[in-house]
């Protein structure tokens, strides 16, 4: 159903419509961003109430249980790699295409100032 409000209402918008409803939603995504690091952080220091016996902290509400751990993730360092192979680290790599959006308030607008 918001899908297919979404599309009609963009549909109905011009390009410099658009650029200011992609750039109000980019805002509201940062702080929402900044307010769930801080939920996170809040339960982190709460953790005495709500740790679980495999390191996850939960907490149930009416509507949503959540759970915050802290995640190790292991990422190759590509740069030792291409120094230890040199040239030949060409051959393992690929490119991949993914499209970005970004978006810059433009000077003192309100949205910026929010």
């Amino acid at each position: 159903m918001i899908n297919e409000m979404t599309l009609a209402r963009l549909q109905g918008l011009n390009e410099a419509e658009i650029a200011d409803y992609a750039g109000s939603i980019n805002t509201m995504r940062k702080r929402l961003e900044t307010i769930e690091a801080l939920v996170k952080t809040e339960l982190m220091r709460r953790d005495a109430e709500h740790l679980r016996a495999d390191g996850k902290i939960t907490a149930q509400g009416l509507d949503y249980t959540i759970t915050v751990a802290e995640v190790n993730q292991s990422r190759l360092d590509t740069e030792a790699v291409r120094k230890y192979l040199g040239p030949a680290a060409g051959r393992f790599e690929k490119n991949t295409v993914s499209i970005v959006m970004r978006c810059n308030p433009i000077g003192n607008t309100s949205a910026a100032a929010a």
